[in-house]
């Protein structure tokens, strides 16, 4: 353990996020909102979409029987995470449903893969992209250059710069020299750095005893797999992690799991239970076939594009003749204030959704992901906000008679501390947070409202209920998250 004092909650490793930080959602629940049979086509934009998981989601969340074109538009700021984008729908687009599903859960998330999959890509993938490059040679490197690639009903446009395009065939390509030896030195450099080892046994703390081998397993190898399955193919740098000479570029912390509900995850950890990699890759195996299957039997067109969110409203004015309006928008966290911020967000892309004259149920989704903790440590809780946790705690967890508060010593005091976050007023952090920020304000000078009621997803989806059990508190306490999410939707005034 740690000296005292001694801080060991910072981060560490490349700071790029190529997989998500919070449970995927479906933004549509059309069913939920419009109704069924919906007869219009349906426009969704993911503003800053990180990786693939929210718009997966939500193509196969689309009602049965739905026959009208769908439309995405996907972009985020991160070349990296485009380009990995990129590949793997073209991959679901071009690819057989079943080579398709394990090529997406491996080009995504294990940092070798067999030769077999990248061969597969090579050959059914990078001509396509190549062709680009070599139609383009003339151009100037910051030339904004669009493709369309027509796979039956389905299209896919990609939107970069000529540089861009010229580097995404190396996405492909392992580099010069490195070997998969070489690859997990890189990897493990980060994810099993001596610097880390007391972080790392302060995360062991707080999960199931069970779930502790499978973590460290996923942290030596980085390879999505069931517990005990072969890795004997598992030999090829996966491209797409290693595109800086030398370099890991997450953090040591980012996790597959972390992207996916965790009670979806288990309900495919079958038989093994505690096999939580193991259901990950089950359940992804499910749902990205669903969504390959459901992509040949639909009209669905996909936009990519690599820009910040504030220059979308520009480049999709250009993008066609006819005015883009969404039934959808989801801007991930960029509301927070270390981001882009709500009013900057708001007045950006509000403009983008449907009134509510053309779409009553149009909804603009934000995530606030620091909001309360930055307000709970502005104000140096009060002993009386501790003791309120304190006594939410004790329903779930006793202190142990060799706890000592507050030392960093004592695994059991590390585990009841960390509770101990689980359990703040959240609902009035965030009430302090709309006042700072002034929320009404914002609303009237952006023309966008809160919703009275959520349509898409719980406002607080991850905090524990008054009904939660103790297997529910475990799961929490094991898993990332603090129930400290808060999503907020905005419909048009």
């Amino acid at each position: 353990m740690a000296e005292e004092g001694k801080d060991v909650f910072t981060t560490f490793g490349g700071l790029k996020y190529l997989w998500g930080n919070v449970p995927a959602l479906d933004i549509g629940q059309i069913e939920l909102n419009e109704g069924t049979p919906y007869e219009k086509d349906f426009f969704m934009l993911f503003a800053a979409s990180g990786d693939l998981r929210n718009v997966i989601k939500s193509i196969v969340g689309l009602p049965q029987g739905f026959q009208k074109r769908c439309e995405v538009f996907i972009n985020d700021k991160d070349t990296d995470i485009v380009a990995r984008n990129a590949l793997i729908l073209l991959g679901a687009l071009q690819l057989d449903p079943n080579e398709a599903a394990e090529t997406m859960v491996h080009l995504w998330y294990s940092a070798l893969i067999p030769q077999l999959i990248l061969d597969r890509l090579v050959k059914e993938i990078l001509p396509l992209i190549d062709e680009v490059c070599s139609k383009t040679r003339e151009k100037a490197s910051d030339a904004l250059l669009s493709k369309i690639w027509v796979f039956g009903s389905r299209r896919l446009r990609l939107v970069l710069r000529r540089d861009q395009w010229v580097k995404l065939p190396s996405y492909l390509r392992v580099p010069a020299g490195l070997n998969a030896m070489k690859a997990q030195e890189i990897r493990t450099s980060v994810t099993l750095s001596p610097a880390r080892k007391d972080y790392w046994d302060r995360a062991l703390c707080t999960q199931l005893p069970a779930w502790r081998l499978a973590r460290l397993s996923f942290r030596e190898e980085g390879i999505l797999l069931p517990f005990g399955a072969s890795r004997r193919d598992f030999k090829t740098p996966n491209p797409t992690f290693f595109q800086e000479q030398g370099i890991w570029p997450m953090k040591d912390s980012s996790d597959p799991i972390d992207g996916w509900s965790l009670h979806d995850v288990l309900a495919w950890a079958r038989p093994a239970n505690n096999d939580i990699y193991g259901g990950l890759y089950f359940y992804l195996q499910h749902l990205f076939h669903q969504f390959c299957e459901r992509l040949l039997t639909s009209d669905v067109s996909f936009n990519l594009s690599q820009m910040n969110a504030l220059e979308l409203p520009t480049f999709l004015k250009g993008a066609r003749k006819e005015k883009i309006l969404f039934d959808r928008i989801e801007v991930s966290n960029i509301v927070d204030r270390g981001y882009l911020g709500l009013a900057a967000t708001l007045s950006t892309l509000g403009p983008l959704l449907w009134h509510k004259d053309q779409n009553l149920f149009a909804t603009l989704v934000t995530l606030f992901l620091n909001a309360t903790s930055e307000v709970y440590h502005e104000n140096n809780a009060n002993s009386a906000d501790v003791q309120l946790q304190v006594k939410r705690l004790c329903r779930f967890l006793q202190p142990s008679k060799n706890m000592v508060f507050g030392s960093r010593h004592s695994m059991d005091s590390v585990k009841y501390m960390s509770a101990l976050d689980l359990f703040q007023d959240f609902d009035e952090l965030f009430a302090r947070y709309m006042k700072q920020c002034d929320f009404p304000r914002i609303s009237e000078v952006t023309g966008l409202t809160m919703k009275s009621k959520s349509t898409i997803v719980e406002p607080w989806p991850m905090r524990l209920r008054e009904t939660a059990t103790d297997k529910d508190f475990n799961i929490l306490c094991a898993s990332d998250r603090s129930g400290c999410e808060r999503y907020v939707e905005w419909k048009r005034t």
